[in-house]
């Protein structure tokens, strides 16, 4: 059971970080001056959660 334990809160841990990272990068993508031009122009899209 504390194996099964660590393993769903590893999970959660990594779950939580790549949303973290996701959230960051869409910001990126729609408010920031420059970047907003570079990403319509080279297609980068927003990330899905």
């Amino acid at each position: 059971m504390e194996e099964l334990a660590s393993t769903e809160n590893y999970i959660a841990f990594t779950r939580q970080a790549y949303n973290n990272t996701d959230i960051f990068y869409n910001d990126k993508v729609r408010e920031q001056f420059p970047t907003v031009l570079f990403s319509g122009i080279f297609g980068f899209g927003l990330a899905e959660y």
